[in-house]
C-alpha cells in the first residue's frame, strides 16, 4: 500500500501501516522536528528508532533534499559513506563516521537485507576498504553505488536508474511531440481564420 498525499507510510521489522500525515515526527537523536518531507523511503524499509541499533553491515539510508542518502554500518556506532555532497554541497571521500552525524538530524531508515546480502564481517570488510576513495560521480559511483557494492556485491544505484528512466521517458516524448508537430502541414492558407464565402 502506497501512502496518499496526506498520509504517512510508517514501516518497522512488523510490518507496514499507512495513516494520517503526523505534524511532528522524530530525528534519529528522538528530538522533535517537523515530519521529514525531502525524499520517500522504498517500500519496505523501516524506520530506525533514535535508540536503536542498526544490524552490522546494514543498508542505512537518509533522506536528503531531492535524494536520499546511503551509508553502511560498520559496527560502533559507526557508518562509512561517500561525504560527497552530503552535507552542503560539497565533495568530500569515503569517510567513517558516527551515526548521527550519518543522519544528520534527518531520520535514518535501515533497507531490509535483499537474498544477495553478504556476510555482515565481509559488508564492513568492503567498506573500510573504499575509506579515503575520492572518486565520487553521481550518475556512476555515488553512496547507493558503495553502499550496495559493499552489502550485495552489485554496483548500482536505484536513484540512479529511477532518474535516468524518467529521463528517457521524457526524451521520448519530447520526440514524438517535435514529430507531430513537424509533420504538420505547412505553408498555405490557415483555414481556422478564413471569412465565409
Amino acid at each position: 500500500m502506497y501512502p496518499g498525499p496526506y498520509q504517512a507510510l510508517t514501516t518497522s521489522r512488523t510490518g507496514t501501516r499507512c495513516g494520517p500525515l503526523e505534524p511532528e515526527g522524530h530525528r534519529h537523536d528522538d528530538t522533535p522536528e517537523p515530519r521529514d518531507r525531502r525524499a520517500d523511503p522504498n517500500p519496505g524499509d523501516w524506520l530506525l528508532a533514535g535508540n536503536e541499533e542498526p544490524e552490522l553491515g546494514a543498508h542505512l539510508v537518509t533522506p536528503r533534499l531531492g535524494y536520499a542518502h546511503h551509508g553502511v554500518y560498520v559496527g560502533g556506532g559507526a557508518v562509512v559513506h561517500y561525504a560527497a555532497f552530503a552535507k552542503f554541497w560539497r565533495r568530500g571521500p569515503v569517510e567513517e563516521i558516527s551515526l548521527r552525524r550519518f543522519a544528520h538530524r534527518h531520520s535514518l531508515w535501515v533497507r531490509p537485507p535483499r537474498p544477495t546480502r553478504l556476510p555482515s564481517v565481509e559488508i564492513v570488510r568492503r567498506a573500510r576498504s573504499r575509506l579515503g576513495e575520492n572518486r565520487y560521480r553521481f550518475f556512476s559511483n555515488n553512496c547507493e553505488h558503495l553502499t550496495e557494492w559493499c552489502v550485495n556485491g552489485e554496483h548500482r544505484s536505484l536513484q540512479v536508474e529511477r532518474l535516468q528512466s524518467r529521463l528517457r521517458r521524457l526524451s521520448r516524448t519530447l520526440e514524438n511531440c517535435v514529430r507531430w508537430f513537424s509533420s504538420a502541414p505547412r505553408g498555405g492558407r490557415d483555414f481556422r481564420y478564413a471569412r465565409p464565402g
